[in-house]
C-alpha cells in the first residue's frame, strides 16, 4: 500500500468519531505489515537476526540465567499475512524469556524498590499513571522482577492494551507478563506489535476465563509475531512515535474544538433562556440558527437542545399565546371543583399537603398562564393500592427499570405472572402521568397508553378537567423541574422525591388550548431532534466502517483511495452537508412556525 493516501487524509480522518483512535490502530497495522517505512536491501535480514538470538538463549541456558521455553512450537509455519522478502514470522516464545523473570515472596520485595500492579498502567497509551514503592503497597503475594529494557505484558484482560517498555528495574504483579528481549531486538518495536490489532485479534480468539479472562502461557508462547532487520526496527519504532505525536496533536485539537462547540451551544441556550425581551430572543435564536449545522454534530449538544426545548416550553416562549384561549385561572377553577366533587364522592382522597397561598414565583409567564402547586391540579399519589396476591396475572405491572432514562419510552411490558410480584403495587388508568419519584433524576416519566400496575416507586399522577397529561409529562421533564426535584430529594443510596415537597411543587399553567400547541409542537421539535441524532449516528458508523475496513484488512493503494473518495463524496459532503443542514433547516423552520 502506498501511504500517500492514507496521510494526504491523515487530519481527515481524524476528525471523525473515534478517528483518532482508529488511526493509532492503522498506524501499528501497518507498522507490522511492513508497509510504514521503507525496506533498505543494505540491512542484514531478520534471518541472521533471529539465529543470534536463538544463539544467545542457548548460551544463557547453558549458563543457568534463563530457563529452556516448556512450549511446542510448529516448524510449519502458517503465515498470518505477507510480509517483506528481509522479514521473517517467529514464535514470540522463540525471541523472547518468556514468563521469565525472577520470583520473589512478598515478604522479600525491597521496600523502596518500585511496586508495578496492573492498575499502574493506562489502557491503550503506554503510560505508567503512578509509581509507587513496595512499602507502601505492603504486597501480599508473590512477585516477578523485571530488568530495565523488559516488555512489560498485561495478560489479565489483555484486550485492555496495557503493554510498557520498563524503564527503571522494578518488581510486578505476576498478572504481567516481563518479556526480556535478546541480541539486537527491539523492545519498543515488540510493543507495538503486541499492541497492534493483528495481535490483538488472536488474543481476543484465545483468551480463557468469563470473569477474569487472560492470555494462557502456551498460546502466549506460540503466539507468531513478524521480525523485521533490526535496522528497519529502530525506524519503525521512530516512525510509529512520529505518527502518534501527531496523533496526540490532532486529538487534542480536536478535543478542544468540541469543546469550544459544547460551550458556545451552553452560552447561546443560556441566553436564549434568559432573555428579557422578544427582540433579545429573536437575536439569540437566530444566532443558534447561524451556527445550527456546526454546534448540532454531536449528540451531547442535542441533548442540551431537547432540554431547552422544555425549558422553552414551560415558559411559554415555544408557541404564541392567543387572546381568545379561556386562561388557566378558569382551568385551575375547573379542576378545584372536579377534585372537590370526586373527593364528596369518596373517590379520590384529600391531599394532605398545606399549600401556601402567597406563591413565589421562580420565573415570569404569560398573563393567560397561572402558577399552581403539582398537588392542587392532580391526584397525587392516589390509585388504589393492591397486595402482590391480589393483582390480576395477565396485567400490565410495570417497574421503573421498564422506562427509559430521559426519553419517556417503555423499553419493555412485562405481565404480573411473569414478575411474580412481592410487594404493594399501584393501580393507574390510562392517561395517568407515571413519574419516577426513586432517582428521579433519571427522569422516568412516561403518560400510561394502557390501565395496569406500578412498583410504589412510580406515582401514578391522575389528571382533571382539560389538563393536558402530555404538557404535565413535559413539565415534570423540563430542566426547571429537575432543578426543584434536585434540591429537595433525600436519601444517599436511594434517592428519592417525598410526598409532601411533589404535592408543594410549583408548576406553570397554560390555558388548555395553549397546552395542546406546546405539546404538538414539543413533539414537533423532538422528532427534529431525533432526526438529527439519526444523522449524527449514520456519520459516525459509516466512518467508523472505513476506518475498520482500513486497520481490518490488507488493502491496496487504489482500493484504500477509492473506498475514501466514494465515503467522502457519498458521506461526508452529503451528511455533513447536505442531510444535517436540511435537517437544520428543518428544525429551524418547525421551531419558527406559527412562532414569529
Amino acid at each position: 500500500m502506498k501511504l500517500e493516501t492514507f496521510f494526504e487524509n491523515f487530519e481527515i480522518l481524524s476528525n471523525a468519531p473515534n478517528g483518532v483512535q482508529k488511526l493509532r490502530e492503522l498506524i501499528l497495522q501497518l507498522a507490522v505489515q511492513g508497509k510504514l517505512v521503507p525496506q533498505d536491501p543494505n540491512d542484514e535480514p531478520a534471518s541472521v537476526l533471529l539465529e543470534k538470538i536463538r544463539a544467545e538463549k542457548e548460551r544463557l541456558i547453558r549458563e543457568k540465567k534463563i530457563k529452556r521455553d516448556r512450549g511446542v512450537f510448529s516448524e510449519k509455519i502458517q503465515k498470518p499475512f505477507d510480509i517483506p522478502e528481509t522479514w521473517e514470522w517467529a514464535y514470540l516464545g522463540n525471541v523472547v524469556d518468556y514468563g521469565g523473570g525472577k520470583k520473589f515472596n512478598a515478604e522479600d520485595v525491597p521496600q523502596k524498590a518500585w511496586l508495578l500492579e496492573l492498575e499502574d498502567i493506562e489502557k491503550d497509551t503506554s503510560l505508567i499513571i503512578q509509581r509507587i514503592k513496595a512499602e507502601e503497597r505492603r504486597p501480599q503475594s508473590t512477585k516477578t522482577f523485571f530488568d530495565k529494557g523488559c516488555v512489560l505484558y498485561g495478560k489479565l484482560r489483555p484486550y485492555l492494551n496495557k503493554v510498557v517498555v520498563a524503564d527503571a528495574e522494578g518488581y510486578c504483579t505476576t498478572e504481567i507478563l516481563a518479556l526480556r528481549v535478546f541480541s539486537d531486538f527491539s523492545a519498543h518495536y515488540l510493543m507495538y506489535v503486541l499492541k497492534s490489532p493483528f495481535f490483538l485479534a488472536y488474543v481476543n480468539s484465545k483468551m480463557y476465563g468469563m470473569k477474569m479472562p487472560r492470555l494462557g502461557t502456551e498460546d502466549g508462547q506460540s503466539a507468531l509475531i513478524p521480525v523485521p532487520p533490526f535496522k528497519e526496527q529502530t525506524r519503525i519504532v521512530a516512525k510509529v512515535e512520529q505518527l502518534m505525536s501527531l496523533c496526540d496533536e490532532l486529538e487534542a485539537r480536536k478535543q478542544r474544538r468540541d469543546n469550544e462547540r459544547i460551550a458556545l451551544n451552553a452560552t447561546l441556550l443560556d441566553e436564549l433562556l434568559s432573555a428579557e425581551s422578544d427582540k433579545d430572543f429573536q437575536k439569540c435564536w437566530q444566532r443558534i440558527c447561524d451556527n445550527f449545522h456546526l454546534l448540532y454534530d454531536n449528540s451531547e449538544n442535542v441533548g442540551k437542545l431537547r432540554q431547552a426545548i422544555l425549558e422553552l416550553a414551560v415558559r411559554g416562549r415555544l408557541v404564541p399565546q392567543y387572546p381568545n384561549d379561556e386562561p388557566a385561572s378558569v382551568l385551575l377553577e375547573k379542576i378545584r371543583a372536579e377534585k372537590e366533587r370526586l373527593i364528596r364522592e369518596k373517590k379520590i382522597k384529600r391531599d394532605r399537603g398545606v399549600f401556601s397561598e402567597k406563591i413565589q414565583k421562580p420565573f415570569d409567564i404569560p398573563e393567560t398562564w397561572e402558577w399552581a402547586y403539582l398537588g392542587n391540579v392532580v391526584d397525587y399519589g392516589g390509585g388504589k393500592k393492591f397486595n402482590a396476591e391480589d393483582v390480576p396475572q395477565k396485567a400490565w405491572l410495570l417497574e421503573l427499570e421498564d422506562i427509559e432514562k430521559d426519553t419517556s419510552l417503555i423499553i419493555q411490558r412485562i405481565k404480573a405472572e411473569e414478575r411474580r410480584p412481592q410487594s404493594t403495587k399501584t393501580f393507574f388508568d390510562k392517561g395517568c402521568v407515571l413519574y419516577g419519584k426513586l432517582r428521579p433524576y433519571l427522569n422516568k416519566v412516561v403518560v400510561a397508553d394502557a390501565e395496569g400496575y406500578c412498583t410504589t416507586e412510580i406515582l401514578a399522577l391522575r389528571v382533571f378537567s382539560d389538563f393536558s397529561a402530555h404538557y404535565l409529562m413535559y413539565v415534570l421533564k423540563s430542566p426547571f423541574f429537575l432543578a426543584y426535584v434536585n434540591s429537595k430529594m433525600y436519601g444517599m443510596k436511594m434517592p428519592r422525591l417525598g410526598t409532601e415537597d411533589g404535592q408543594s411543587a410549583l408548576i406553570p399553567v397554560p390555558p388548555f388550548k395553549e397546552q395542546t400547541r406546546i405539546v404538538a409542537k414539543v413533539e414537533q421539535l423532538m422528532s427534529l431532534c431525533d432526526q438529527l441524532e439519526t444523522k449524527i449516528r449514520q456519520a459516525q458508523s459509516d466512518i467508523e466502517s472505513i476506518m475498520t475496513e482500513a486497520v481490518g484488512s490488507l488493502i491496496s493503494h487504489e482500493t484504500f483511495k477509492n473506498h475514501w473518495r466514494e465515503y467522502e463524496s457519498n458521506s461526508v459532503k452529503d451528511i455533513k452537508e447536505k442531510q444535517r443542514q436540511n435537517a437544520g433547516k428543518r428544525f429551524v423552520a418547525g421551531f419558527q412556525d406559527g412562532n414569529f
